[in-house]
């Protein structure tokens, strides 16, 4: 089980959003970013989207989290953490190249920011994605959560030898997953908290689901992972979290072994990409072949289990794929120059940010 958990931010809720002069750190990013070639609407736009990324930075500075992970522009890293380095986020962005020969100056539509964090109990992941472009129903800022439980670090001892204490009787089972989500979901509160605190907004949007992997077969060890570098961070493979990631690979196999009942959670596939919206009545795991790697994939008898296509065991012949990936910008449509206010920096679909 991985705890995951997503926050987004509205854009016709920020009505307040600031276009301060960047800090020394986020004015070298800025600065990276534009190359000094931009257009005047553009450099706003960029400026724009460099003041909302570092004020979403003071957010978790304020928790005590500044392990950067990875620093993204479009899909091409500005700087990725190969070492397992600590406070390491005013030297990634001090350490970036000069030599930007390589990368395309033009105007990005994506920025990337994940950090890493570590509590007693949960190995955290959260990757913010701060999108310039975005579609009239999807929201600009995004923010990923997700957690790996602790206790069953491979580096201390056998996850499979862990979760079988766990997964002794339904009780046991219960008790410890009500345990582990009550202290994410803390987490996230806190997020919610101090965003709030940095950010002027109206409204703060955050869903948390935990999911399970069904993998297509067994896994032995950690080289045997499979990581997805499109899907949730967890699945991307960032260096130093296989250790705590492995345990995640063993769990639908311990539910199906100990029938355990399964419920309230997101059945993913080896790559994260969802299978099965199981809701509280669920299923129980051990009389159904749905979370046993041994087997064919079939979808468990009940009511209460939503079925999703495009993974690897159901197709996606009935997913609508009618939305437009057309967007509009929020993060500029001026004509000015000033840096003073928020006002100016507004896109059609936004009514906060000006737009009609």
């Amino acid at each position: 089980m991985i705890l995951s958990g997503t926050m987004t931010i509205d854009p016709s809720q920020l009505t307040n959003i600031e276009a301060k002069k960047p800090t020394k750190v986020f004015g070298k990013l800025l600065y990276k970013l534009t190359l000094g070639t931009l257009s005047e609407k553009e450099e706003v736009e960029s400026f724009t989207a460099i003041s909302i990324l570092q004020e979403i930075n003071r957010v978790f500075v304020s928790m005590g989290i500044n392990n950067i992970v990875r620093i993204s522009k479009d899909g091409i890293d500005f700087y990725l953490d190969t070492e397992g380095k600590k406070d390491d986020l005013k030297e990634a962005m001090d350490n970036f190249s000069l030599d930007m020969n390589n990368i395309e100056s033009e105007l990005f539509n994506q920025l990337i920011l994940v950090l890493e964090h570590e509590e007693e109990e949960i190995k955290y992941l959260i990757e913010i994605k701060i999108n310039r472009t975005h579609a009239v129903a999807d929201f600009p800022i995004e923010i990923a959560i997700d957690g790996l439980m602790a206790k069953f670090n491979s580096k201390n001892e056998d996850p499979k030898s862990a979760l079988n204490e766990v997964f002794k009787n339904q009780q046991s089972y219960d008790s410890f997953v009500e345990g582990q989500k009550a202290s994410f979901n803390r987490f996230i509160d806190k997020l919610d908290m101090e965003t709030r605190k940095f950010i002027k907004v109206d409204q703060i949007n955050v869903t948390s689901k935990p999911s399970i992997i069904r993998p297509n077969q067994k896994i032995k060890n950690v080289k045997e992972i499979q990581h997805n570098h499109d899907g949730r961070p967890v699945h991307y493979g960032y260096y130093g979290y296989d250790d705590y990631y492995l345990y995640s690979w063993y769990w639908a196999e311990s539910m199906h072994m100990h029938n355990i009942h399964c419920h309230d959670v997101m059945i993913v596939d080896a790559a994260g990409d969802a299978v099965l919206d199981v809701g509280e009545e669920g299923f129980m795991a051990g009389e159904e072949a749905a979370l046993n790697p041994d087997e064919d994939f079939s979808v468990p008898e009940g009511e209460d289990v939503e079925v999703i296509g495009g993974n690897e065991f159901i197709d996606e012949s009935e997913v609508d794929t009618s939305s437009s990936s057309d967007g509009d910008s929020w993060f500029g449509d001026s004509s000015g120059g000033d840096f003073d206010s928020g006002s100016d920096a507004s896109c059609s679909s936004c009514s906060s940010c000006g737009g009609d």
